[in-house]
């Protein structure tokens, strides 16, 4: 009679062998150390011709031996240990790569996270055949081990296929927060606590639905609202154009529509919206895609479920959308620390793809909420932990992809630019004093390190030519230029009178220069202009700020007087700065055409017509100022401010602008915007093109003091979107 395996272990007639791969929990609990089986050798007898010690004949290709089939009994073989073993590694290993390929396209936990959560399997009981048949009885432990193993996975299994469904499983919706996947340790966040003992993230009936995450039944295109064919083109266009100006596609990892659509229908809504708004004539298509996007972001707002897809379109939307990149950029933020992509830099240096990947999303997020923060003098919410001042260990390899150092350069470059930020304030009415002046020219020392440090790293691409390293003169340049602008604070108003030091004369000369060669590097390089349609909002903020600094810096110098101090200019005027007015107006006027030029290749919400429009009525009103400052100043103040002022101020029509065409006229107003902000003259009771245009002509307006001042902050915000607007007004130091 066979001993069982307890009676086996209790006689001690027990020999070492390999440990079995996953040792049943239950064993551990019971004993202190786990007695290993021998390994038996294979048994090819059935189970009846081993009572009897008779040959057990096999017939190739048959299911039964001889003596079976002839006495019409069940034939069964005992499977021995090693064979459980072998069949056991192949089938476990079958079923993990399965799983994690599962999990990694759902974007779901690792399977180790289930199978720590995963609950209790009952073992369950087959019946097989001669191919699966029952274990011998010392290997029966062994086989409840198995037994348990296998429901843990086919439970995970369970929750995997669930996923798809509009409610999650109670351990799915746990997988999503945070704070639930550390409920298990001693220490955690103090809402931890709360969710532990309140259980309130079991509570299915509190969650929202997810018809935005991959309803693809009920997107744009199964509507029928986009056709598929005019679908696949602007995937395609997008694909191959505008995801290449976000370092090389690092945003988009889907290969066509199709698996994008199965994935968010938010994604596929931003990606269509963004590249309607990149090709010409297509405005209403464009404004219906926008619609939907807005739409379904704003229903995500109070989801406590997000995707890392969900969060690749909010960052997708930030990029390119005016109005809205600021609120898209800081929830995106918020979403992304929800799923821990903070915390995935550890793991990501140990070398885990999957939070490789999430690493280099939050690096991506980083850039993106940096470009909006610095831009409109906001603090950021990102700060630099050990995952941002490191970040450089991720380029280290010598196989380091293009994509991951443009990406890192960026990172690189908003570091300096946030410290810029937090050394100077974001308040321009506040005085740099001098004894700052010392910081001021260490940073410059930093920006000059970083362009010597990037610029040989980085190369040309197939997709848009040399735009990634010819970039890198262009942010130089521009950032010479916001933080030299700064030691102009408090003397760029025209009533101040103060003279400039010469250590502030010589920064500010070093602003205007800065100024100057950013627009010089735009009309220079053929490879930026054609990134002028393409690349997102940030490089067209460089341009306008760029060129409204010259232009208000032009018009105080050309001031003959302050109007309530006759007898003495403005701190500008009276400061000699190194400006040559007709050159600047050479320089503007040709951003201006090379806008118009862009806007021809772009819908017409494109931000390339508004700033054409915006640079060419300030352009004019530059010139205005100069004929009125070009006689005697007495002259000038009583015709500003004397009785007959009237025909001072009447509407000053752009020459040649009629000329340019319907199309290309950069003056009439457009229709009203989606995803730029409505115009000043259309938030009021709808659009109205002939009272707009009767109502306020371009020009220097009656009253106006300074063209550079009073106009553009009052009705010209007819003339740029709310986004750049915001941002002249928030950082103009002159």
């Amino acid at each position: 009679m066979k001993r069982s395996r307890l009676d086996f272990e209790a006689n001690g007639d027990a020999s070492s062998a390999s440990p079995l791969p996953h040792p049943a929990p239950e064993a551990d609990s019971r004993r202190g150390s786990v007695h290993i089986p021998k390994i038996s050798r294979r048994i090819r007898a059935c189970t009846e011709c081993k009572r009897h010690k008779v040959r057990c004949d096999m017939k190739a290709g048959e299911s039964l031996c001889s003596r079976c089939h002839r006495m019409g009994l069940e034939c069964v073989v005992n499977k021995s240990l090693q064979t459980l073993l072998d069949d056991e590694a192949e089938w476990k290993t079958t079923i993990e790569l399965a799983m994690t390929d599962l999990l990694r396209k759902a974007q779901l936990p690792e399977l180790s996270y289930y199978q720590a959560v995963g609950r209790p399997a009952e073992t369950s009981h087959k019946k097989g055949d001669r191919r699966g048949s029952t274990v011998s009885t010392e290997d029966v432990h062994t086989s409840r081990g198995d037994a348990r193993r296998t429901d843990a996975i086919d439970a995970d299994a369970k929750l995997v296929a669930g996923g798809s469904h509009s409610r999650l499983h109670p351990v799915q919706q746990r997988s999503q927060t945070a704070i639930d996947r550390e409920e298990k340790l001693l220490v955690t966040a103090p809402m931890g606590s709360l969710y532990e003992v309140t259980q309130l993230s079991d509570i299915q009936e509190s969650t929202p639905e997810r018809h935005h995450t991959s309803d693809r039944d009920t997107d744009l295109i199964s509507r029928g609202v986009v056709g598929l064919q005019e679908a696949e083109e602007l995937f395609y266009f997008f694909d191959q154009v505008l995801n290449r100006y976000l370092w090389d596609g690092i945003a988009l990892v889907h290969k066509d529509l199709i698996s994008v659509r199965n994935s968010s229908s938010m994604l596929s809504a931003v990606i269509l919206t963004v590249t309607a708004l990149h090709m010409p004539n297509k405005e209403r298509l464009f404004d219906t895609c926008y619609t939907e996007f807005a739409k379904l972001a704003s229903e995500s707002m109070l989801d406590r479920h997000h995707t890392l897809d969900d969060l690749r379109a909010l960052c997708i939307g930030a990029f390119w959308l005016a109005d809205v990149s600021w609120k898209l950029s800081g929830y995106a933020v918020r979403i992304a620390t929800e799923r821990n992509l903070h915390q995935s830099y550890r793991k990501a240096t140990q070398g885990s793809p999957e939070h490789q990947e999430q690493a280099r999303l939050w690096y991506l997020l980083y850039t993106l909420e940096h470009h909006f923060s610095i831009a409109y003098g906001r603090p950021p919410i990102i700060h630099e932990d050990k995952s941002i001042t490191n970040h450089n260990t991720f380029t280290m390899s010598p196989t380091v992809a293009q994509s991951d150092l443009r990406l890192h350069s960026q990172v690189d470059l908003f570091i300096i630019l946030t410290r810029i930020y937090h050394a100077f304030g974001p308040d321009v009415d506040l005085e740099v004093p001098e004894s700052e002046f010392t910081t001021i020219d260490k940073f410059d020392a930093d920006l000059e390190e970083w362009q010597s440090a990037w610029l040989p790293r980085l190369a040309g691409s197939r997709y848009v030519g040399a735009y990634p390293y010819k970039a890198v003169y262009l942010h130089y340049n521009f950032s010479r230029l916001q933080l030299n602008s700064v030691a102009l604070r408090t003397y760029h108003c025209s009533l101040s009178a103060r003279p400039l030091s010469n250590e502030r004369k010589k920064r500010a000369n070093l602003a205007i220069e800065s100024a100057i060669d950013t627009l010089l590097v735009v009309l220079d390089e053929p490879d930026i202009q054609r990134a002028l349609v393409g690349v997102p909002l940030y490089l067209h903020s460089m341009i306008t700020f760029a060129g409204v600094f010259l232009l208000k810096i032009a018009a105080r110098s050309c001031s003959s007087c302050i109007p309530s101090k006759p007898g003495k200019q403005n701190s500008i005027a009276s400061a000699g700065l190194s400006i040559d007015i007709a050159y600047v107006r050479a320089l503007v006027g040709r951003i201006i055409e090379l806008m118009v030029s862009c806007s021809k290749r772009a819908s017409e919400r494109h931000l390339s017509h508004h700033i054409a429009r915006g640079l060419k009525k300030m352009l004019t009103g530059l010139e205005e100022w100069e004929r009125r400052n070009s006689g005697n100043g007495q002259t000038t103040r009583q015709s500003l401010y004397g009785p007959s002022s009237n025909l001072m101020f009447k509407p000053i029509i752009i020459p040649g602008a009629q000329p340019l065409g319907e199309r290309d006229t950069i003056l009439n107003h457009p229709p009203p915007l989606l995803g730029v902000a409505p115009l000043s003259a259309e938030r009021g009771s709808g659009f109205a093109p002939g009272s707009a245009q009767s109502k306020q002509q371009p020009g220097l307006s009656e009253g106006s003091v300074d063209p550079m001042m009073a106009d553009l902050w009052g009705f010209d915000e007819e003339y740029f979107p709310t986004g750049v607007f915001d941002f002249l007004q928030s950082q103009m130091p002159a």
